[in-house]
Formats: C-alpha cells, structure tokens, sequence
C-alpha cells in the first residue's frame, strides 16, 4: 500500500510519499494521527481554514484541542 500528497506540483509532491508495507500497530496508549490531515483544508461544508482532522474529531476551539491532547 502507499500514500500520496496529491498536488498539482510534482517537485512538492515527491517529498510526501510513503510504502507502509506492514501494518502498524499502534501502542496501547498511543494514538495515531495522519499527518496529511493536520494540513488538509477547503473541504465542502467546512470553516474556512479549519483541518479536515479539526473537523472529524470536532477540535473547533483550542480548549477541545488541548483537551483531545491531555488524554
């Protein structure tokens, strides 16, 4: 399986690939975030400027957020 950075510009996207050749499994404990969500914006129906993880996890205030990362 892989994973890319999808882009318009080939020179950004080639430093945002990955090969996961087994699957990972996370620590019990430990809580597993795709990176590529911390960034990703402009979905429909969505705050402007607001991350698609922001939105799924519902973290919309900084007092959510910290609280998402205290657990």
């Amino acid at each position: 399986m892989s994973a890319v950075y999808r882009t318009s510009d080939p020179e950004i996207a080639k430093h945002f690939t990955t090969v996961i050749r087994d699957e990972y499994e996370a620590p019990e404990g430990e809580t597993l975030v795709v990176v590529a969500a911390l960034l990703e914006t402009g979905h429909g129906g969505v705050s402007p400027g607001m991350s698609a993880v922001e939105h799924a996890l519902g973290l919309d205030t900084v007092e959510k957020r910290v609280a998402f990362l205290d657990r």
